[in-house]
């Protein structure tokens, strides 16, 4: 960025930016610019300089990162004296564009590699001291996956950019590799962060050493670790006091997307949940029983009171009489009587058996439950005895 367009962003924002290169932090280069609104404190590993005569202000970043941890296994840098250049956009074509960045310094086989790669590059990322060497002399550029380590993602982060029928193709490699040139350094940006949250209590104020490790995928402390772990600390407690450690641990679920945050609940909880709702299953169970129940005897009482009320009573009467006004039990041997066999059916015999009641098996299914209603029968001011009436007990089956 020149200096003119640098002043006016810096009028935009009311205040000057900060001049930063991940190249002293991580094993590449990435000078930017950053324009903040809150204070930085030096300490280990961070020193700050007031920019002389139009230059901005600058913070150096400096740690230590292994870089053999960064280089797959066999591969090592040929001048590891000096970070990778800043990676940038892949962009294959057939022919190279006009005034290629750093052509000026490569030489014959440094444009050969560069042609051999479709010119996806600017020409002086082929050069010998920005490649990888193994032991059998050959070189070749930083794959994905180290330039994703040396950023500070997860190794892997940029996978699943295309779809499942795209991934593994060149197409795929491309972007995944324009991504990469299209980001920042995340060691860089956490550390701007931490200097905003640490003096508000929401989180430590890291040392450029602890990002660096935080973020190593190789020690497996790096951020997509800590994506989906339950928080340290309980959230239970008054609201004002758990905010504070409410927004800490925030901090700590979200993911370098920026937009995925997990909350997790406390084990005796979720199990008290889950109890919670079998005990709602069986309630709702109970409740339509019980609704079930109401309404057949809903039904059923309509039923038994569809006659008039002096209907009922006379029903009643003559029931009390035919038990009162039965023959008493004599001592003596009663004489044998010859069978006479009901004017009515067996169902409906006020004499005799459970099965000549109506109750036996051959008159309630033996599937389908059924509530029985037994009720007296008679006509409206029957006066007659009860041997003469047109009949006994009367069955009624309803199906539940």
């Amino acid at each position: 960025m020149d200096a003119q367009d640098r002043d006016i962003m810096s009028a935009d924002f009311g205040d000057s930016p900060w001049y930063c290169d991940a190249g002293t932090l991580t094993w590449t280069s990435r000078p930017r610019l950053y324009w903040i609104t809150w204070e930085l404190q030096g300490m280990k590993g961070a020193s700050l300089s007031d920019g002389s005569s139009g230059a901005p202000r600058e913070v150096r970043l400096e740690a230590y990162q292994d870089l053999e941890e960064v280089c797959c296994e066999g591969w090592i840098k040929v001048d590891p004296s000096r970070p990778f250049p800043t990676f940038t956009t892949a962009r294959p074509r057939a022919k190279p564009g006009h005034k290629p960045a750093g052509i000026h310094t490569c030489n014959s086989q440094d444009l050969e590699r560069w042609v051999a790669d479709r010119y996806r590059f600017p020409p002086y990322q082929y050069t010998s001291k920005n490649l990888l060497v193994n032991k059998h002399d050959v070189l070749r550029l930083p794959t994905i996956e180290e330039k994703e380590y040396m950023l500070g993602f997860p190794v892997g982060y940029t996978s699943s950019c295309s779809p499942k029928q795209l991934r593994g193709t060149t197409a795929h490699a491309d972007t995944r590799h324009t991504l990469v040139g299209n980001t920042w350094s995340v060691p860089v940006i956490a550390w701007f962060i931490s200097q905003l949250c640490g003096p508000l209590g929401l989180c430590p104020l890291y040392t450029p050493q602890q990002i660096v490790d935080f973020l190593n995928p190789v020690h497996q402390t790096f951020l997509q670790s800590r994506l989906w772990r339950a928080p340290v600390r309980p959230l239970r407690g008054p609201a004002p006091a758990a905010s504070p450690n409410l927004v800490a641990q925030l901090g700590q679920l979200v993911s370098v997307k920026g937009e995925d945050i997990l909350l997790t609940a406390d084990p005796n909880a979720v199990e008290l949940r889950q109890q919670m709702n079998e005990a709602a299953v069986k309630v709702q169970a109970l409740e339509r029983g019980r609704k079930a129940r109401k309404q057949v005897a809903s039904e059923a009482g309509s039923s038994k009171h569809g006659s008039s009320r002096g209907e009922d009573q006379q029903q009643s009467q003559h029931f009390v009489t035919s038990v009162s006004d039965a023959p008493a039990v004599s001592d003596a041997p009663a004489e044998p009587e010859t069978p006479k066999t009901p004017k009515v059916e067996r169902s409906h015999s006020a004499e005799g058996s459970d099965d000549e009641a109506g109750f036996g098996e051959d008159e309630l299914s033996p599937v389908t439950p059924a509530i029985t209603i037994v009720q007296p029968t008679g006509g409206e001011g029957a006066s007659h005895p009860p041997s003469e009436q047109p009949g006994g007990l009367s069955l009624k089956s309803m199906e539940v």
